[in-house]
């Protein structure tokens, strides 16, 4: 199973991406992307790729390390600062702003390796 750790992003952060979706969904050609529904938009912390679920399925554990590491997290407000394309197919939005870069590294160190215990790849 494919995995990743995510985010979403707060109403706010959510809206100034829809506007500028929005205008996108308008340019030649936009009609022919499958675009994803806005309840789908997320930060990525980790992508974990292809775990393997056996002997034992790893998710309940991860889910239970990914908690301890938001806990661990102070809050932080993202903004907008660019954006591109990815595998052809993939819109993805840069954040800025107080975006906690110490408490989010620390996070994301957790996170990836709470990967271990699932034993990606």
């Amino acid at each position: 199973m494919r995995l990743f750790a995510g985010v979403l992003p707060p109403p706010s952060v959510a809206a100034e991406l829809g506007r500028a979706v929005d205008q996108l969904e308008d340019l030649p050609g936009a009609s022919a992307l499958k675009w994803t529904g806005r309840p789908g938009w997320h930060l990525t912390l980790a992508f974990y790729g292809e775990v393997r679920q056996e002997p034992a399925d790893p998710v309940p554990e991860l889910i239970r390390r990914l908690a301890l590491a938001a806990r661990r997290t102070p809050p932080f407000t993202p903004a907008l600062r660019g954006a591109g394309v990815f595998g052809g197919r993939s819109l993805w939005a840069d954040v800025a702003g107080d975006t906690g870069a110490r408490a989010r590294a620390r996070a994301r160190d957790e996170v990836v390796a709470a990967l271990a215990l699932g034993g990606g790849g």
